[in-house]
């Protein structure tokens, strides 16, 4: 889908994300990557796993993490997740760890959410080649993993060195507290949200010249089912109002390209386009529904705050999705 429309001389400081662009965790967080744990640093994780003894080697781990954390809507979920695995050498030679690399399997309620790559270490942290006997260290990984829905999860980890076998490194739960995307009362297991994106300015100056429409919003759609969402005739609706004005502006309701097929624990992202937006500067609240199929039914999505200014250095940092 792509927005269409004269614009006028006007830089957009918060956009949101159309067309449908598939995610497991909203890519990479904002949040500054964690230092590393040390060999004579205890983990700051409040919650540890059974100690996991790896086969064919003496190294044995034990995962940790925080048990509770808060859900952000901005980047559909906890905010720069991090987890603890303590290796130790039980062994009577030292242990080759010259890279060790995490996969995480997150599960809520019976449906797993896909993650992305082995998280390694973070960028510019420096970490043992081997492990001396009796000796352990910390290894801290970010979760690549989308936990987009609050609720309780559980994370399952393992853990490879280099090009080695994956070992069992533990299993922990996680309950992410907090206000999520919408649940939609009759497609079960299809939650809703509509997200803010501070980002692309330059972009959408480039847009305005060529005459393009940069106003838009992103909406987030999440299959928190087990089974396969085949979603047909969705429609997003708007409701915008400039902050100190009375009387919103209404737009037309939007269709998103169907059928959408949604697999179990996968995020959906679509950009829609605004036009009901007055082109002067300022703040205005953009608050949208979804209504799917013959159900008359516009589940609230949330809002989002969209700002429209004349100052062509106006700085936004970059959207996680």
């Amino acid at each position: 889908m792509r927005a269409r429309g004269a614009v006028s001389a006007l830089s957009l400081a918060a956009i949101v994300a159309c067309g449908h662009e598939r995610g497991g965790a909203p890519p990479a967080s904002a949040q500054p990557a964690a230092a590393s744990g040390s060999a004579s640093a205890p983990p700051v994780a409040d919650v540890e796993g059974s100690e996991m003894r790896a086969a064919n080697s003496p190294l044995v781990f034990r995962l940790a993490g925080k048990p509770r954390v808060p859900y952000s809507s901005s980047t559909l979920g906890p905010a720069g997740y991090q987890i603890a695995i303590r290796a130790r050498n039980d062994g009577d030679r030292p242990v080759p760890v010259p890279k060790v690399f995490a996969r995480t399997k997150v599960t809520r309620e019976g449906v797993v959410f896909p993650c992305g790559q082995l998280a390694g270490a973070p960028t510019g942290v420096r970490e043992p080649r081997e492990l001396a006997p009796g000796a352990s260290f910390v290894f801290r990984r970010e979760v690549d993993c989308p936990m987009p829905l609050p609720g309780a999860y559980s994370l399952a980890v393992t853990a490879q060195i280099a090009e080695g076998d994956a070992m069992p490194a533990g299993e922990i739960a996680v309950l992410v507290e907090g206000k999520g995307p919408a649940a939609h009362p009759t497609v079960r297991g299809l939650h809703a949200a509509v997200l803010g994106n501070n980002a692309e300015v330059a972009r959408m100056l480039r847009e305005r010249e060529r005459g393009g429409n940069p106003y838009a919003v992103t909406v987030a759609l999440v299959n928190g089912s087990p089974a396969t969402l085949v979603v047909h005739d969705a429609r997003v609706s708007f409701r915008v109002t400039k902050v100190g004005a009375a009387l919103p502006c209404m737009d037309e309701p939007v269709k998103l390209p169907t059928p959408i097929t949604i697999s179990p624990g996968e995020v959906l992202y679509s950009r829609v386009p605004i036009t009901c937006v007055m082109h002067q500067p300022g703040d205005y609240d953009i608050a949208s529904t979804l209504a799917v199929g013959a159900d008359p039914t516009e589940v609230p999505m949330g809002s989002v705050r969209l700002t429209v200014s004349n100052d062509p250095n106006l700085f936004a940092p970059p959207r996680v999705y």
